[in-house]
């Protein structure tokens, strides 16, 4: 198989600690180049922006606003194949790699026939979770993936187009794995590498001091975008992906159940989803705009 080369990565900011440091240097060193996006409203601390101009390979990008995920995502990618390169590592802030595990992720995948590989994935795990010893296979094609940890092929993007910038965040992830699917590409995840990720605030519900249930929990505002891109997503790829359409529906239900039996601040939370609702129906996107008091 084909050796990877120039292999660009990204990694979006939006108001980060300075723990983002420690998580770029577990993965920038294979890279050929770096972009930072930041979505950050104002600066950043002195700290990071000092890391960021310490290896020439590192471009960071200010954006005059938060333009989301999808946008960010694109502009690295374009960016990336303006520079020649094939692969483009996608990387959120609250994300990275146990030493040496990227550079096993890109070995593994140029040991495959990578031609119709869209996404190269790891297992996503929580941050603080063992290192596991799988008995699955090595690998496994599946339907989606999340967006971080992922090696983006990018001859293959050109072709079937950049992340739905209509969405602004959430399920632009989804929408690009769909499409690749539909467009007889792959979605591979490797069992073998593991990228160690934060996926919300986890909240646990106890009774007589036993824990029954673990949910995360999100920010009220992102019922808006889960609920109004879930629903455009769901369908738009009904007939040529239907898994995701009951999927999806199932998971809405299943976060209305949450609000109303576990959350708290229950009238914010659903007034968000049903502004996402309306707002599907409408076909109102891009970010949503807040109203100040």
């Amino acid at each position: 198989m084909s050796k990877i080369t120039q292999i660009a990565g990204c990694v979006i900011l939006y108001h980060p600690s300075a723990e983002v440091i420690n998580h770029i240097i577990s993965y920038w060193s294979v890279m050929n180049f770096l972009w930072v996006i930041d979505n950050t409203e104002g600066e950043l601390h002195p700290e990071i922006l000092e890391f960021f101009q310490s290896d020439a390979r590192i471009h960071y990008h200010k954006n005059p606003e938060n333009l989301g995920v999808a946008a960010a995502l694109n502009l690295a990618a374009y960016e990336a194949l303006a520079k020649k390169c094939t692969w483009l590592l996608t990387m959120d802030q609250d994300s990275h790699f146990l030493e040496g595990d990227l550079a096993r992720l890109i070995q593994q995948l140029a040991n495959l026939d990578h031609s119709k590989i869209g996404i190269f994935s790891p297992k996503h795990v929580h941050s603080k979770a063992k290192r596991s010893s799988s008995a699955l296979a090595s690998f496994e094609e599946v339907n989606l993936t999340m967006t971080s940890g992922n090696l983006l092929n990018l001859e293959i993007f050109k072709e079937v187009g950049g992340f739905c910038e209509k969405l602004f965040i959430d399920h632009v992830d989804h929408e690009y794995c769909l499409r690749l699917r539909s467009t007889g590409y792959r979605v591979i995840q490797s069992n073998q590498v593991e990228l160690r990720h934060e996926l919300g605030k986890l909240k646990t519900v106890r009774i007589a001091g036993k824990i029954i249930f673990k949910f995360i929990s999100h920010n009220p505002l992102r019922g808006y975008y889960m609920f109004r891109n879930g629903l455009y997503v769901a369908a738009k790829y009904r007939k040529k992906q239907p898994f995701f359409y009951s999927k999806n529906i199932k998971l809405l239900v299943k976060e209305v159940l949450k609000i109303l039996i576990f959350e708290n601040k229950k009238g914010k939370r659903l007034n968000f989803v049903f502004k996402g609702i309306k707002d599907y129906q409408k076909n109102r996107f891009g970010k949503l705009l807040l109203k100040s008091n």
